[in-house]
């Protein structure tokens, strides 16, 4: 059929790759991301969501078989031992389908090769399964943060 995509799947599931962003155009497609998650989807204000953090951290992106950019995330320090992950970003569409994990596989081979021993991260409640399944853990209690319930959740890099 003209115009139709085709993505390669293996074993079902779609080839999905995830890295740090190269310059600043996939930096704005990120926001593009996030813009379209939060913002729009969420309700969260835009002032809350694109914060003075954004030119600190390193920012990371999850794309398609087609280059087609699908996924966001960031980090920055935390504390000398612990890196933090935030405005993990997934296009409708393409969620469930293993983008969200490439995304949080990416930021742990940076935080690891940067000599972080833990990510921690701020989950928002309906994500803490996943980020489960990933092994991080909560560490207290739930909390609301840009209107929404999130739990404070951590793992372990190294042993």
């Amino acid at each position: 059929m003209a115009g139709t995509k085709k993505h390669f799947f293996r074993g079902g599931v779609a080839v999905i790759f995830a890295r740090r962003v190269k310059d600043y155009e996939e930096i704005r497609d990120g926001k593009h991301i996030r813009r379209q998650v939060f913002v729009y989807e969420q309700n969260v204000p835009e002032h809350i969501d694109f914060d003075e953090l954004d030119v600190a951290c390193t920012h990371f992106i999850a794309f398609n078989d087609d280059g087609d950019i699908i996924g966001t995330a960031r980090s920055y320090p935390y504390d000398m031992l612990t890196m933090k992950v935030e405005r993990v970003a997934v296009l409708k569409e393409w969620r469930g389908k293993g983008a969200g994990a490439k995304l949080m596989e990416a930021a742990e081979t940076h935080a690891r090769g940067a000599g972080y021993r833990n990510i921690r991260l701020h989950a928002q409640a309906h994500a803490v399964p996943f980020y489960d399944s990933l092994g991080y853990v909560p560490t207290g209690d739930s909390f609301v943060e840009a209107n929404i319930l999130h739990i404070a959740m951590q793992k372990r890099l190294v042993d």
